[in-house]
């Protein structure tokens, strides 16, 4: 593939992603993504958003370079982003990809294209046994992620509140519960009001 536009059409069909899904996700317009399907454009200033969007390595769509999965190295990268930005997880996060330390988590898991990383603030979950996310340690954080008991989520429990809370299933029921026992109120029931926005699905810490 020794084009800009054959490489993104290949990415395109292997994500199962038509142009206008792109489009959504990088803040281009159906159209601009056609333009550069068709070859009449070379790049695009978005090319890096693109290419998280479409999980591919961005210097592979771009300039052909290296291999065009970046899992294919085995490592990912997701970007950090702010509690305050999970909200708007969907616009931000294809909108973020860095290879900066500072900037981004990088994992082998395969994780969703919407994965996203976070900075533990407190220690509500930090435990004296296995897992344990201690405070200033990071969380890989996926949207599409099977939400199943036991596992932990991060939820949002009410406008100004979005925590990272283990996910009780008992029955027809549902609990949060906080893994650092000096906290009260450790277990609380799972009210309708709640929104889950992604699993936890790796520990990371920045040294």
């Amino acid at each position: 593939m020794k084009t800009f536009a054959d490489r993104l059409n290949f990415a395109l069909k292997n994500a199962g992603m038509n142009q206008s899904e792109l489009g959504n996700l990088v803040g281009l317009k159906p159209q601009a993504i056609q333009y550069l399907c068709s070859g009449k454009g070379k790049a695009s200033t978005k090319s890096f958003e693109m290419a998280k969007a479409l999980n591919v390595d961005p210097a592979w769509l771009t300039e052909g370079k290296g291999s065009y999965n970046n899992l294919d190295n085995g490592v990912n990268y997701f970007p950090i982003i702010s509690w305050n930005d999970i909200v708007d997880y969907k616009t931000i996060v294809p909108k973020s990809y860095s290879t900066d330390f500072d900037k981004s988590l990088c994992s082998q898991d395969k994780c969703s294209k919407l994965t996203f990383g976070l900075k533990i603030e407190n220690d509500v979950m930090q435990s004296d046994e296995s897992p344990s996310f201690a405070q200033g340690s990071f969380i890989i954080v996926d949207p599409e992620a099977e939400i199943k008991n036991n596992r932990f989520v991060v939820v949002k429990l009410s406008k100004n509140e979005i925590v990272l809370r283990q996910l009780i299933i008992d029955g027809n029921n549902k609990y949060l519960k906080k893994l650092n026992s000096k906290y009260p109120d450790g277990i609380v029931s799972f009210k309708n009001s709640f929104i889950i926005y992604g699993v936890a699905r790796e520990i990371v810490q920045k040294l």
